[in-house]
């Protein structure tokens, strides 16, 4: 089916060499003339790098043409699509309105990304702080109970006169404990 020609107008032939063969499938998919030995002079990305890279959404990448190519990663999973690199360039410039605005708008993303990460880490220490008074706290207020003699579950008493500490197990005998 490749090298196949194909019925549109050939005059200007392939746009890296002049050949009059083309890559039906790059033609079908990117609706350019290109020959098989000058498809490797373009490059083809795939949906997640030209989103990631170019700042693209679905919307704009279903504009444009694109081929199917089974998973590298692995087989079971849905095909990948890849893109003709010139042209989702020739979008992401005209969306952000040239190379310069792709770049700044690439600039403020990033400056977002690193605010939000240095709000939530702050968020984050200021979480930790706070548990770390709460535990201080209930630290406090147990040790300010056990001296007083007030912390004492069932059956069991602390005397901090005598140094001794008594529980009793449910019906059982008492036992004493000599605090060190």
């Amino acid at each position: 089916m490749e090298d196949e020609r194909v019925s549109y107008d050939t005059r200007s032939g392939c746009m890296h060499c002049g050949s009059l063969t083309f890559s039906n499938e790059y033609y079908n998919a990117f609706k350019v003339l290109i020959c098989n030995s000058c498809k490797g002079q373009d490059d083809l990305i795939s949906k997640g790098n030209a989103k990631s890279l170019y700042l693209l959404t679905d919307t704009d990448l279903k504009k444009l043409g694109s081929i199917a190519k089974s998973n590298p990663q692995k087989k079971n999973w849905s095909p990948m699509r890849l893109f003709l690199l010139s042209q989702v360039e020739d979008a992401a410039h005209k969306k952000h309105g040239g190379p310069e605005g792709l770049e700044e708008q690439r600039r403020t993303q990033l400056g977002a990304k690193v605010e939000k990460r240095v709000a939530k880490r702050k968020e984050d220490s200021q979480k930790e702080e706070r548990a770390a008074e709460r535990v201080k706290q209930i630290k406090e207020r147990i040790e300010q109970e056990s001296k007083k003699g007030k912390l004492s579950g069932e059956g069991e008493v602390y005397s901090s006169g005598s140094g001794v500490h008594e529980k009793a197990f449910g019906d059982g005998p008492a036992v004493e404990v000599e605090l060190i």
